[in-house]
This record gives C-alpha cells, sequence and structure tokens, in this order.
C-alpha cells in the first residue's frame, strides 16, 4: 500500500463512499462504525436473540440501505455460514422479518410453516404477501452464499479464499509482500458465523479452543488483513455470567472472560457487543440506577421485548456504552428505545413502555385459517 493509496482511502471515508455502511440504527450508528476490513464479535446467552440481532443489524438492515440508496456507495455481499439453523429456518426467519416491516404481521418461523399444533394454517392471503417479496428476496439471495452445517477451520478457510477470488485478484508486489485487489471498488464482503462454538476439531486442532484459536487468527489475519473483509462472529457466553455470586453482586454486564471456550476472537475483534436480557436475572431495572422498568417489558402474552447492547470494546471509537432495545424474537425485529427517562412521555397518546409490549399493535388475523 502507498501513501497515495492512504490518502485515497482518507478521501474516500471524508465522503461516506463505499467504505462505512450507514445503518439505520441511529445511536448505534453514531459511536460504531461498520467498515470494510473489520472483526466483530457479538455474544450473548442461549435464548436472548444474538443471531436474531446479528441478522437484524448486520444482514438485513444492511440489505435495506443499499436496496434504498439512490447511488449506491458500496456493494454488500454475505457468506453467510448457519451452523445451528438450516436455510430453510433462516430464510423463514427473513420472510417473518419482512412481514412484520412491511405488513405490521407478527408471525414466527413454526406458524410459518405450519409446525405448530396444526389448529389452524396459513391463509392464501399471507401466501401472496409472502409471494410479494418474490422480488425483493431474489435480490437478496443474490447477494449471500448460504452455507449450512458445521465444519472445521480448514473447511470454513478453503470457502472464504475460494469465494473472495470472485471479488478481486492477488497481486504480487514484491519477494515478500502480495495484495488482494478488488474489481469492484465499493465492493465490501461480510462473513457470519452463527456461532463459532460450533465450529469443529480437525486435525492439529484436536481441541475446541485450538479449532476457534485457528479459525479467529484467519478470520483476522487473513480475511480482515488481507481481503479486507468484515467479520460477523456470533459467540455463547459461558456460564460465569449467571453464576450466583454474579447475581448477588448484580453483575451482569458481559465482560471479556464471558466468552466462551476461547479469548482469542474478543482480542482479535475490533468491536465486541454483549446481548442481555436482564430480566432473565431477576432485575427490577437495568441499569441498576435511574434504568428501565424491566417488568414493563414483559407484554401480554408474557413474553420480554427488552434487551440491551452493551459496547464491550470498541478499538475505533467509544466503549462502555449502552443501547435500549425493543426485540421481537418472533422475526427479530429491533427498534432503539429511548433514554430510561423518556420512557414514560406520552407520545401520540401512547407511552413507550405501551409501545415496548406492542400494545399499539392490532392483531390481524386474516392471516391464518382457523
Amino acid at each position: 500500500m502507498t501513501h497515495n493509496d492512504i490518502v485515497a482511502t482518507i478521501k474516500q471515508s471524508s465522503m461516506n463512499t463505499g467504505l462505512t455502511i450507514p445503518l439505520s440504527h441511529k445511536k448505534f450508528n453514531a459511536n460504531v462504525s461498520i467498515t470494510r476490513g473489520m472483526y466483530v464479535l457479538l455474544g450473548g446467552e442461549g435464548g436472548t436473540g444474538k443471531t436474531a440481532c446479528a441478522d437484524s443489524l448486520f444482514v438485513l438492515d444492511i440489505y435495506d440501505t443499499w436496496l434504498n440508496q439512490k447511488v449506491k456507495t458500496f456493494n454488500p455481499y454475505w457468506i453467510y455460514r448457519s451452523m445451528e439453523r438450516p436455510e430453510l429456518y433462516k430464510r423463514s426467519k427473513w420472510i417473518c422479518y419482512k412481514l412484520w416491516k412491511e405488513y405490521n404481521i407478527l408471525c414466527d418461523v413454526p406458524t410459518l410453516l405450519s409446525w405448530q399444533n396444526k389448529m389452524y394454517t396459513i391463509s392464501d392471503e399471507l401466501i401472496q404477501l409472502v409471494k410479494s417479496f418474490d422480488e425483493y428476496f431474489e435480490g437478496f439471495f443474490e447477494k449471500i452464499y448460504m452455507v449450512s452445517g458445521s465444519d472445521n477451520p480448514i473447511g470454513i478457510m478453503k470457502v472464504v479464499q475460494n469465494s473472495m477470488l470472485k471479488f478481486g485478484t492477488i497481486h504480487q508486489i514484491d519477494e515478500f509482500k502480495k495484495e488482494f485487489i478488488y474489481h469492484d471498488d465499493k465492493q465490501i464482503v461480510f462473513h457470519v458465523t452463527d456461532h463459532i462454538g460450533k465450529i469443529k476439531l480437525a486435525k492439529g486442532y484436536e481441541t475446541k479452543k485450538q479449532a476457534i484459536d485457528a479459525y479467529s487468527g484467519f478470520m483476522a489475519n487473513s480475511f480482515r488483513d488481507f481481503y479486507l473483509g468484515t467479520c460477523f462472529d456470533i459467540s455463547q457466553l459461558n456460564r460465569a455470567i449467571s453464576s450466583t455470586e454474579r447475581l448477588k453482586l448484580t453483575d451482569l454486564d458481559v465482560k471479556p472472560e464471558d466468552f466462551k471456550e476461547s479469548a482469542e476472537p474478543y482480542e482479535n475483534a475490533d468491536l465486541v457487543l454483549g446481548l442481555l436480557n436482564p430480566l432473565k436475572r431477576g432485575l427490577e431495572t437495568y441499569p441498576a440506577e435511574n434504568g428501565y422498568s424491566i417488568a414493563k417489558g414483559v407484554d401480554a402474552t408474557g413474553k420480554n421485548r427488552f434487551r440491551s447492547m452493551k459496547i464491550i470494546k470498541n478499538s475505533w471509537g467509544t466503549d462502555d456504552l449502552r443501547t435500549a432495545y425493543r426485540f421481537l424474537g418472533e422475526n427479530g425485529h429491533m427498534v432503539e428505545l429511548p433514554k430510561a427517562s423518556e420512557m414514560n412521555t406520552i407520545y401520540n397518546g401512547m407511552t413507550w413502555y405501551d409501545r415496548l409490549v406492542l400494545k399499539d399493535y392490532k392483531v390481524n388475523s386474516k392471516w391464518r385459517k382457523d
């Protein structure tokens, strides 16, 4: 890389073209920049919605941002490795997200696929609404390469290396140095792994820690630093976060040592996020002082809609910040909440606590046949 290359990068970044993704989540976007050549780690306990959160923030929101741009400032593509869920489930979940966003229909995957108790089936009307997304998802899946099932670090590396050759070429700069140059200077390639705890062992990587360390090292040193790709890793948190001692101290913020199996992804990441469901910890307010009333986040069906996401590490900006969200587990949709002090303010006849538990939602029952 020459000095002129650096000058060009500075100029391009100053115009917000090509390298930085403008997300629709304003509070998050104000403190975090998602750029080409970045490593993001998102951790959460089982059941907090970490996969849905990652899909909402780092896949669907980015795609919609790109789709709605009149002048395209970036060209996204995803390599999405789903180690927990088959492709049918993932596609169906994204349809549920779209049904909510476009038609305000709250529907989950078991309902959409009629996996439940067969008391009702999906109506022809809903099928037509899903059909109306044909063009949207046809374009979406031209931008994403889905890989279902787990693999070892070597297999993951091969998929990444082969995929990247579609987007650029490797140039020999001198005897010792190579450089990857994109065909399209607006191209950004994202890699999502859900979740890294599912990575398989391989020869030379006989423990889970060795396998994750090898994978993370490749994503940092090769995918991020050489190919200038942007990595989104999802990680399970270990049991320490829910230990009796932590609960007694109400010490519930996600810490570096809470990440399961290996500390390597945390060390390699530029941005580390922790997703928390405070109600599972028995808290009445979060944060403890002048915080949100957590019990008010439970809706009439018993579902807890409140989530908190903390910026634990941010190599490129401010960390130790929290953002509160309304989270819909049925479809993964997330909406940033105002400050805790503003939650009781009445707006259009309703407080934000009312909106948090969907009191502004009018059930549309036409989408099912009893």
